[in-house]
């Protein structure tokens, strides 16, 4: 009596009947292909098994299980269709690779970040002006000293550095749309922040001016020479400053002029002939 003991690649040994399954029947015994959802890529082959996690075959035959496409993944084994792999959640991939076993591979594109990666199922959130993000959950202040700090799966801008304010600036309860708006902002015309850590900015206070939204110092009447510090790094208001000399200003110019003149009428005594 012979005895079927192996078969070739992508085949599995048949020897029962349906109805007795496991009972050996020499009359049945035939190499059969590997069912949907199964392999065998041994040179000498007893049984199939199942398609690892991250692969999947869609039909009856000797083919090996198919890798999942690109920016999909399969977690559990013995994939029957292509339909069976996972696609990575919006804003995410898995950079090119097939063949993914877990959600853990679908990456965060660039311009997003990811705190919370906990279940497939915790989305990637779309990255702030006040960001620089690479897609994992390490960020970078583009404005240097802005505090950042986790809160739940967002990025919360918690203050900026003199001369800015949190924008935008009603934020007590963050959601992804506002989240994605948030930056450190430079304090506007007629406003300041003198402190380290700034949320809002202040109106200059009785005295003071500030003419630009900006950190360079303009003056809005300029002062003495010796006063002048053009192009200087500023967040806070500038003091009014009354020249002592107004010859600096045309207009002081022309009226101290007129003045001189009047007096000079007035004190010159009459004239003799």
């Amino acid at each position: 009596m012979f005895v079927l003991r192996n078969c070739p690649m992508g085949h599995k040994v048949i020897n029962t009947t349906m109805s007795s399954p496991n009972i050996f029947s020499h009359d049945s015994q035939i190499c059969q292909f590997c069912e949907k959802g199964q392999e065998c890529n041994s040179e000498s082959c007893e049984a199939c098994s199942p398609c690892q996690a991250g692969y999947y075959k869609a039909a009856v035959s000797t083919d090996p299980c198919v890798a999942c496409p690109a920016n999909t993944y399969r977690e559990e084994t013995g994939a029957v269709d292509i339909s069976n792999c996972v696609s990575c959640l919006a804003k995410s991939s898995t950079a090119g690779q097939g063949g993914q076993s877990s959600w853990s591979s679908c990456v965060c594109d660039i311009n997003y970040y990811r705190i919370v990666a906990d279940s497939a199922t915790d989305a990637c959130m779309g990255c702030p002006p006040g960001l620089t993000c690479d897609g994992s959950s390490t960020v970078q202040p583009v404005v240097a000293n802005s505090i950042w700090l986790p809160d739940g799966a967002i990025f919360k801008l918690q203050s900026c550095p003199s001369g800015y304010y949190v924008f935008p600036n009603s934020l007590a309860t963050l959601t992804a749309a506002s989240a994605a708006q948030q930056q450190c902002e430079p304090c506007g015309k007629g406003e300041e922040c003198t402190t380290a850590s700034c949320v809002t900015c202040s109106p200059c206070q009785a005295g003071y001016y500030k003419a630009a939204v900006s950190r360079i110092r303009v003056w809005h009447v300029p002062p003495a020479p010796s006063e002048r510090r053009w192009g200087q790094p500023t967040s806070a208001c500038v003091r009014a400053v009354s020249s002592s000399r107004p010859h600096h200003l045309p207009q002081a110019k022309a009226a101290d002029t007129r003045v001189r003149a009047m007096q000079s009428t007035i004190s010159s005594p009459p004239t003799r002939d």
